[in-house]
């Protein structure tokens, strides 16, 4: 009997040792998932969860962490909205849960439980100025701009009201409330591109010391200004951004890009071949490469360059164009016409494709043409000096005197426009062509 009964606790023993391995209960594996999510590994954590799931597919737990998660991986994924909406009315106080179903409705452009979701959370921000910010943030982002600004008045009115005018900017008094219901303002304004009332709004907020420097606000503020044009700040907000964000890869090529439009060549190719360092497949890093070596007159460079960013991207119209120009540059006519023939099918009104059928109109001797094609660059890009100097050129060889001077005058005085942002401290080291 006694041996019996030893027999029976080892086999008891064994099968209790067993069973962790062979069936694990929802429970343990939604903690496996959890552990995987806290040490950063989210296609881990997304696998323990539905296998939690399929055990217990009714649990609301496992469907909001589950929801979470696939939100985290992609906020347009229709899983994760379907899991947290079937456990929105059980957390309707969590502002987490409410504010990531609202990105995700904008995300999906779905307009209908978009303002269902901002009903819902009117109750959360009427108590909660932080949370009302967030969703003027995403109404901005995703260019809600009527409901942004009635969002804005209702924060508004609570925080100060009258302050459209900016008297209580003038007190002295720093107010970070007031601060950001200014930037908002601002950004808002940006995104419209309202260029004196963003500027306004912007530097009323900065009185109030708003954004703060180590915010991730400071990123908003540098977009705000690069999308007005405000590139020479934008490139200050951008540097004081990566000073806290330095992996930031997506600030470092807009901050390279900010370089580029002001023509400080070495600081742009600096921040792009960081972005190529951080991601060789970051979109468009090797074009502007590209281009910053064409400006600096290595033709070979700009050419190793575009042909990289081909391979990440065969359909890259504008790279096609580019690489034409290259080879018109280098003399070589049937290049140039191999690239142009690929970029007029891939891009056929890109500003470049037009330029570069002008310019080997103009060599071959075909004048009408190439005035036909420069037209249409100076069209869309009326302060490109080059346009402007290779379309005076079509026109003199026409016979055409008056039209050419009229161009030849315009571009001397964008160049004198680039003289002067020299004076003013900008180092443009692009040369005219």
């Amino acid at each position: 009997m006694k041996t019996v009964l030893r027999i029976l606790i080892l086999i008891s023993a064994l099968l209790v040792a067993e069973i962790p391995v062979a069936a694990q209960s929802a429970a343990d594996l939604t903690r496996q998932g959890v552990v995987a999510y806290q040490a950063g590994d989210l296609v881990t954590a997304i696998a323990k969860l539905r296998e939690a799931q399929k055990l217990s597919p009714n649990d609301s737990n496992i469907r909001l962490y589950l929801g979470l998660m696939l939100y985290q991986q992609d906020p347009q994924n229709l899983e994760a909205q379907e899991l947290l909406e079937s456990v929105a009315d059980r957390v309707s106080e969590n502002s987490e849960v409410q504010i990531k179903l609202l990105d995700s409705y904008l995300a999906t452009g779905n307009k209908a439980k978009t303002d269902r979701q901002l009903s819902r959370l009117q109750p959360l921000v009427d108590r909660d100025e932080a949370l009302g910010f967030q969703v003027i943030y995403l109404l901005i982002r995703y260019g809600r701009s009527d409901d942004a600004r009635e969002h804005i008045g209702k924060l508004g009115a609570r925080i100060a009201p009258g302050t459209d005018a900016g008297p209580q900017a003038e007190t002295g008094r720093k107010d970070s409330r007031l601060g950001e219901l200014y930037f908002v303002r601002g950004i808002l304004a940006a995104s419209e591109n309202r260029k004196e009332d963003a500027l306004k709004n912007l530097q009323l907020a900065d009185r109030h010391e708003f954004p703060p420097r180590d915010s991730h606000h400071m990123v908003m503020l540098a977009d705000s200004l690069y999308r007005i044009e405000e590139f020479r700040l934008a490139w200050q907000a951008y540097e004081e951004y990566l000073k806290h964000n330095p992996s930031d890869v997506e600030a470092r090529m807009r901050l390279g890009l900010s370089h580029y439009s002001l023509g400080v060549l070495e600081a742009a190719q600096a921040a792009f071949e960081q972005v190529r360092a951080a991601d060789p497949l970051f979109p468009q890093v090797h074009y502007y490469l590209g281009e910053v070596f064409f400006l600096k007159n290595d033709l070979d460079g700009a050419e190793k360059s575009l042909q990289q960013e081909l391979r990440n991207d065969p359909k890259c119209g504008p790279c096609m164009a580019k690489l034409a120009r290259v080879f018109y540059q280098k003399g070589d006519n049937e290049q140039a016409e191999e690239y142009l023939g690929r970029a007029r099918q891939l891009s056929p009104d890109w500003p470049e494709t037009h330029l570069v059928s002008g310019l080997l109109a103009n060599r071959k001797g075909r004048y009408e043409e190439a005035i036909k094609e420069l037209e249409k660059v100076v069209e869309q890009l009326p302060d490109f000096p080059t346009g402007h100097l290779q379309l005076s050129i079509a026109y003199a060889r026409a016979g055409q005197a008056e039209k050419s001077r009229q161009h030849r005058e315009t571009y001397n005085r964008l160049l004198e426009a680039q003289r002067h942002s020299v004076a003013s401290g900008i180092r443009d080291e692009r040369k005219p062509r």
